[in-house]
């Protein structure tokens, strides 16, 4: 009897009394609207500010954390790889697009594009200067829209960024 009386509490506390947290397919699609090349938004028609090379990976900050998203092409438009966020509301604080200089060494990667802050120079160019919040709803997959300038390092703080 004691023992079936253990069997059953055990087997209780198994059971899942909370909702599974539902994580959602998210990729973001590196949008270009303005002249462009290798399907990145460029600031300026001046060919010398065109990398040659194509995106590898996108450093984010959502929600004040770091992800490195690789970066795939449909055609010539690029888009990140899928990561798996909960329902919610999130603020997208930061974007760089990279190059990884065809090679594994990650201290010479170049930045090929970003995001202008809100208040800079260059946040006239896009819809969504950051920081914005977005929602991630649903089940499934969602595609969110990314906007890129070409980056000039000598530029950088017509960004808005104040690190580089």
């Amino acid at each position: 009897m004691m023992l079936a009386l253990c069997l059953m509490f055990i087997t209780n506390g198994c059971s899942k009394d909370q909702p599974e947290n539902h994580l959602i397919d998210v990729s973001f699609n590196i949008s270009s609207s303005l002249s462009s090349q290798s399907g990145l938004k460029w600031a300026s028609n001046s060919s010398s500010t065109f990398p040659d090379q194509k995106a590898d990976y996108v450093m984010m900050m959502i929600n004040e954390r770091e992800y490195i998203i690789n970066v795939s092409y449909i055609g010539e438009m690029p888009y990140t790889t899928t990561i798996k966020l909960p329902a919610g509301t999130y603020t997208l604080s930061e974007v760089l697009v990279y190059s990884d200089n065809h090679n594994s060494n990650s201290a010479d990667d170049i930045v090929l594009a970003a995001t202008p802050h809100a208040g800079s120079a260059l946040a006239k160019y896009v819809d969504h200067p950051l920081q914005y919040d977005f929602t991630v709803s649903g089940s499934g997959k969602l595609g969110l829209p990314l906007e890129v300038l070409g980056y000039v390092p000598k530029k950088y703080k017509q960004f808005g960024f104040t690190y580089f």
